[in-house]
């Protein structure tokens, strides 16, 4: 059991030791931190202080969690939660049944247990920093779920991200059009174009 206890603000990061997920935690201890309201679940074996709220930045944090309790990247990390993980942190729902990366071609493999997706590129203008974790931005989490998902679940998530996190069919369009050399752009861009008469 992972609790994680990552403080609100974002930016400035918080002190390190207030970001510290405490590892090893038994679950009769998980189950007493819950009945008394201090932690909930968030994800599998992950659960994270209330004071967090139930935002993208409470999910950002227990995927960073998850992550370092696997062996993998957290906060600090060059790499960024992408694709549909990044879709669960910025609109909640249902878990993602796991976590991907969005990894630079190139960026060797760091964790067992997590999808890495490698990407042509990832701009800084591509990833935003929810309390410390690496996430790809609303717009960019789109053109990616819009490329790699079958279009009737894409557009679940699409409808997801407008309603949640503010993203336009457009911004949508203008990512695809800054990532000429990703794979399945033109069946992405014919996907956003019908997603924006819906």
């Amino acid at each position: 059991m992972t609790i994680s206890s990552a403080a609100s603000a974002d930016p400035p990061p918080p002190r390190r030791s207030a970001r510290r997920p405490y590892d090893g935690v038994g679950s009769r201890e998980a189950q007493r931190l819950r009945a008394a309201g201090l932690v909930r679940p968030t994800l599998t074996g992950v659960v994270v202080a209330t004071h967090l709220g139930t935002g993208p930045g409470a999910r950002a944090t227990a995927v960073g969690a998850a992550l370092r309790s696997l062996g993998g990247p957290g906060r600090g990390s060059p790499l960024a939660i992408g694709f549909r993980t990044a879709a669960w942190v910025h609109t909640g729902g249902d878990e993602p049944p796991m976590v991907e990366l969005a990894v630079p071609v190139g960026t060797p493999r760091v964790v067992g247990g997590v999808r890495i997706r490698r990407v042509a590129t990832l701009p800084a203008a591509d990833v935003v920093r929810l309390r410390g974790v690496l996430v790809t931005t609303p717009p960019r989490t789109a053109a990616d779920v819009a490329r790699d998902l079958p279009p009737a679940e894409a557009l679940q998530w699409l409808d997801r991200l407008r309603h949640h996190a503010g993203v336009h069919p457009d911004d949508v369009v203008a990512q695809l059009d800054a990532m000429p050399f990703a794979r399945r752009i033109a069946p992405a861009r014919r996907l956003v174009r019908a997603w924006a008469t819906r």
